[in-house]
């Protein structure tokens, strides 16, 4: 049976203020297939980027296709050591930095954390030969300052990117040889086509909550085919929360990831339906909202998690954005009173913008973007709302 977490207050009058930070045990509960990308943008905010907004820092690379990483096989720290996709492990294998190169506007050097002596980058991903071919190897190599290691990044929808090869004049892209889901995976060049094999998502290795910011607006009414459509499976936004959570740079955990299997059933419409083509944990803090509570409220996963009866919130949101200091990549809940229990979770939103007297969400299932949580508290008045901070 399921254990509820116990207020440290009694509810005796609604308008009191209720806070718990989260300790709470560990629990087991049970909870476009040809790969071109989806164009949906109606009504997504526009976001933009620009080339030094990338520039400087470590990235896992993600396909977008498949939700697998570009990894180096082995980790081996050798010229000619191949170029693959692989689940996360957040290795040095996995971990690129992206530098533009001076004197330039959008051309940059892909340097992968493999044979990183501490004090530089060694090696840079490399095209096999500087070959301009469709399907030339992709490998890493010495740095070197060749066309073979030089790449233009372009902005697509959806907050994902493309990686055009100098030594094709930019014609090739970046992409995993075909469209699967195993890991290793070759990765190779392709031409270039709006097929997702060959774009790909940037996860900072390093907390980026702008990048979260941008990934929840411009994905507010999309369905990214890197994850389920879960609206016909009992709603997506704890998904969504979750992508945007990774966008920020926090990564896969324990039970908190999600893989695409097949895509039999990239819109699941039960349990079923969602086991059979995605691989996640069980519990499942990816999707489930309870099962997040639950997950993230553990074990100092957080820096801080404090609750609060809805209806106080509606009237205090000034002290509440105080008290709780939420940032811009931040989680806040609905859950059920049950007494002077916090009930079950039913309803996550990804904190997009904070003021000094409000806080603003993300959200799937119900889409919205830059929506007030005070408008939401005083519309579930006889909840709870949970207020998530993370490191």
């Amino acid at each position: 049976m399921k254990k509820q977490r116990t207020l440290k207050k009694v509810l005796v009058i609604f308008t009191c203020m209720l806070i718990t930070i989260f300790y709470v045990e560990s629990i087991n509960i049970t909870t476009a297939s040809d790969g071109a990308l989806q164009e949906k943008e109606i009504m997504s905010k526009s976001v933009s980027i620009s080339a030094n907004e990338i520039s400087g820092t470590e990235y896992y690379i993600k396909n977008v296709y498949s939700g697998k990483y570009l990894d180096v096989s082995g980790g081996t720290a050798s010229n000619g050591a191949n170029v693959q996709q692989y689940e996360f492990n957040g290795t040095e294998a996995q971990r690129w930095r992206i530098q533009l190169k001076p004197n330039t506007n959008n051309e940059f050097y892909i340097l992968t954390r493999v044979g990183n002596d501490g004090y530089q980058y060694m090696y840079s991903l490399d095209i096999s030969g500087g070959s301009n071919s469709d399907g030339a190897n992709v490998q890493i190599y010495e740095y070197n300052n060749s066309s073979a290691q030089t790449f233009k990044i372009s902005y697509n929808s959806e907050f994902n990117f493309s990686i055009k090869s100098a030594c094709s004049n930019y014609n090739t892209a970046i992409s995993i040889s075909t469209q699967g889901f195993n890991n290793e995976l070759n990765v190779v060049q392709k031409n270039v086509s709006s097929n997702a094999n060959q774009c790909w998502l940037l996860e900072p290795v390093y907390k980026n909550r702008s990048f979260g910011q941008k990934y929840a607006y411009a994905n507010t009414y999309n369905h990214l085919i890197t994850y389920p459509n879960c609206e016909s499976a009992g709603g997506d936004c704890t998904n969504f929360a979750s992508q945007c959570l990774v966008a920020t740079g926090q990564h896969y955990v324990d039970n908190w990831y999600i893989y695409k299997k097949n895509t039999l059933f990239e819109k699941p419409s039960n349990i079923v339906t969602l086991r059979s083509s995605w691989d996640t944990g069980d519990p499942a803090p990816w999707l489930n909202a309870d099962d997040f509570k639950w997950y993230w409220g553990s074990d100092n996963r957080i820096e801080k998690g404090e609750a609060y009866l809805a209806s106080y919130v509606a009237n205090n949101m000034s002290k509440i954005v105080s008290e709780t200091k939420l940032q811009v990549g931040d989680i806040i809940q609905l859950a059920y009173r049950e007494g002077d229990e916090i009930g079950k979770s039913h309803h996550t939103m990804f904190v997009s913008s904070v003021s000094s007297n409000d806080y603003y969400i993300a959200e799937h299932t119900s889409a919205a973007y830059d929506k007030s949580i005070t408008s939401i508290a005083k519309s579930n008045s006889s909840e709870i709302l949970l207020f998530y901070k993370f490191r």
